[in-house]
């Protein structure tokens, strides 16, 4: 047996000292070059977290995340004729708040409406513009199971250009409700 033994040391232990040599550079490339960091479900789906600074009525909503998303919407409809449906992508502004964000109701001789106002604007780069988005575009919930209140929201960032929320700094968000005076 002592013979066998020695041809195969002969034989495989150079072969045995590549693989060691080839199995630890394998390991010390994966630890330099590759992310080993597990990935949230938000940045498996590919969303960007943000750090705009989020107000409502001149005070900052708290928030602890935020994000910007593509999603899938579909939009549909149906009446006693037809009815027809459609998908596309879109961005949305979502973010989790410790604060609501502010109702103000105004009044108007026209029909009524409500939307959000989300105020865009940057000292930074002279911006400052305001967008209407209408409560379709938004989803909204509140946590209400624990001690401390939580709102989860989420805006479809509809014909707002991607370039002014890059140049972003903060954001303004009011629902407002417009509504016609009482008659008495």
């Amino acid at each position: 047996m002592d013979f066998y033994e020695n041809i195969f040391k002969t034989i495989f232990y150079p072969f045995n000292q590549f693989m060691m040599k080839y199995v630890f550079f394998l390991f010390v490339f994966q630890l330099i070059f590759c992310d080993l960091k597990a990935q949230t479900i938000t940045e498996k789906l590919g969303g960007v977290k943000t750090n705009f600074t989020l107000f409502s009525d001149g005070n900052p909503l708290q928030v602890s995340h935020q994000l910007v998303i593509r999603k899938g919407v579909g939009e549909f409809s149906y009446n006693t004729d037809s009815s027809y449906g459609y998908g596309f992508e879109a961005l949305f502004l979502e973010f989790i708040s410790a604060k609501d964000i502010k109702h103000i109701t105004k009044y108007r001789k026209q029909q009524r409406r409500a939307y959000y106002q989300l105020t865009i604007s940057s000292e930074r780069n002279n911006i400052n513009t305001h967008y209407e988005l209408p409560i379709s575009s938004v989803s909204s919930h509140a946590n209400e199971l624990v001690s401390e209140n939580f709102f989860f929201y989420s805006f479809r960032l509809k014909n707002i250009p991607i370039i002014l929320l890059d140049l972003t700094e903060k954001i303004e968000i009011t629902y407002i409700e417009e509504t016609t005076k009482s008659r008495r």
